[in-house]
């Protein structure tokens, strides 16, 4: 019996989803350790930059996913606060 064939939403110019997502959206960015290493700005701020980043890189990719490929399956979502 042949393996079972995944449906897609669209084919996809790199291939795969990750080469797709490597090739087009922008690279994840984590927090800068050199305003707090100068003290410059204190840890709270710091840890509060790499969230806002991590977010900003997440919803991008989601919406991506959301969005340009539409899926057909339901995928299942975590909300983080």
């Amino acid at each position: 019996m042949p393996p079972a064939v995944r449906p897609r939403a669209r084919q996809l110019p790199g291939g795969t989803l990750e080469n797709y997502i490597a090739d087009n959206l922008p690279t994840y960015i984590a927090a800068d350790f050199a305003p707090l290493e100068a003290r410059v700005i204190d840890e709270d701020t710091y840890v509060q930059q790499g969230r806002d980043l991590e977010k900003a890189y997440g919803d991008a990719v989601l919406n991506f996913i959301l969005a340009t490929l539409q899926p057909t399956r339901t995928l299942p979502l975590w909300v983080s606060q």
